[in-house]
């Protein structure tokens, strides 16, 4: 029997974020020849990363498997690594073929992010660089952010569907988180229809964001969206038949659990009703996992900005299933992790441990009102969170 452990694997970077001290409404930031006055920059780990690094906030340090190069980036992210307490177990590969990756991270206050990013030895990981000792301590891998790394996606996903196939096979649970592709990069340009039709029957538990699983699933939709408010606020123009479309959609491929990341919106909660679907090995009874529908709202935090929040929602979620917690409770867990993510300009440093999380939801933490209409739903009190009208379980 495995233990509960989680390895992290795949995408990660070096985050350099700046401070600003300032931000006038209406200012243009990037524009050619300017110069924009910002405080002093922070160095922190990026990519799938950040997941690993919340885990060990919430004090289950998880593993991390990933690549750098041989470059003063590779130094940082060490140095970065080492210093987290409890520090997560590392398992780098060091490739000479290409750099490190890094971000630079533009996040004024109150603004959406602007990265600016070298993907790097990120574009040769591959099913290889898992290493077995890794996929045996693992009960959980989680891989994060294959829509950034070139060999995961070209060739309509085969090294994605290699990685998981490679997990599978060491009898550990599938995990898989995206981010949104670039729409005029070659991951932007790749057929996402096709390669989740090739790879979410591997995919055990699938955590993308709204505008994500639009943009690769419905992409007509998405553009025309987009077009017609702004892409930033796509998920607030959601309803819930399109979410039971997109999220049904994925079941029917093949994926047992969603974790859908709908911003300052919440996480729906979305599972398979298939017994033959469940994944033994995630230690979770199906009486109480099979045929979920659960929206959990955010909770109401001192805002500073948004990076990292998503990784935290499913760091959050990750980790009360590897607990062995209600959905009703591992929903609420996730949203609270990523509201305390919003508290600091980095992804993780606002992140505390379980018991300063859960005790600040036990006192009443106030939620933010959904602004998607959720006809049929109700409200359960208890719980903190919406159920849909077809939920299958009343657990708390």
């Amino acid at each position: 029997m495995k233990s509960a452990s989680i390895v992290i694997a795949g995408h990660l970077c070096l985050d350099i974020i700046p401070t600003f001290t300032e931000t006038k409404t209406g200012e243009r930031l990037i524009e050619f020849g300017k110069l924009l006055d910002v405080g002093p920059a922070s160095f922190s780990i990026g990519g799938v990363a950040n997941t690993a690094v919340d885990l060990c906030r919430l004090h289950q340090p998880p593993g991390l498997v990933a690549l750098v190069g041989q470059d003063a980036w590779a130094g940082l992210l060490r140095e970065r690594l080492h210093a987290i307490e409890p520090a997560p177990r590392l398992w780098l590969g060091v490739r000479d073929d290409a750099p490190s990756s890094y971000s630079i991270v533009i996040s004024p206050p109150g603004e959406d992010r602007i990265f600016f990013h070298c993907r790097g030895v990120n574009d040769v990981f591959s099913a290889d660089d898992l290493p077995d000792e890794a996929l045996r301590a693992a009960r959980i891998v989680h891989v994060g952010y294959p829509t950034l790394m070139a060999g995961m996606y070209r060739d309509t996903g085969a090294g994605l569907e290699a990685v998981l196939r490679r997990i599978r096979a060491a009898g550990c649970v599938t995990s898989v988180d995206p981010s949104r592709p670039d729409p005029e990069s070659e991951s932007g340009r790749a057929d996402w229809a096709a390669i989740l039709e090739r790879t979410l029957p591997l995919t055990d538990f699938f955590h993308p964001s709204f505008e994500e699983l639009l943009f690769m699933l419905e992409r007509d939709t998405y553009e025309r969206m987009a077009r017609e408010g702004g892409e930033g606020e796509l998920v607030h123009r959601a309803t819930p038949e399109l979410l039971d479309r997109l999220t049904g959609a994925l079941l029917d491929l093949g994926c047992a659990l969603i974790g859908l990341k709908l911003g300052d919106q919440g996480l729906y909660l979305r599972t398979t009703s298939d017994p033959a679907r469940w994944p033994e090995t995630a230690g979770l009874d199906p009486a109480h996992w099979l045929g979920r529908r659960l929206w959990a709202p955010c909770f109401a935090s001192t805002f500073v900005g948004t990076t990292g929040s998503g990784d935290a929602t499913i760091a959050g979620l990750l980790g009360a299933i590897a607990e062995g917690r209600s959905p009703e409770a591992a929903v609420r867990d996730a949203v609270a992790v990523g509201a305390f993510s919003t508290e600091a300009a980095d992804a993780s440093s606002g992140i505390r441990d379980w018991a300063t999380i859960r005790g600040r939801v036990a006192e009443g933490w106030k939620r933010r009102p959904v602004q998607i209409a959720l006809d049929g739903w109700a409200w359960d009190e208890a719980a903190g969170l919406w159920r849909a009208p077809d939920d299958a379980g009343t657990d708390i």
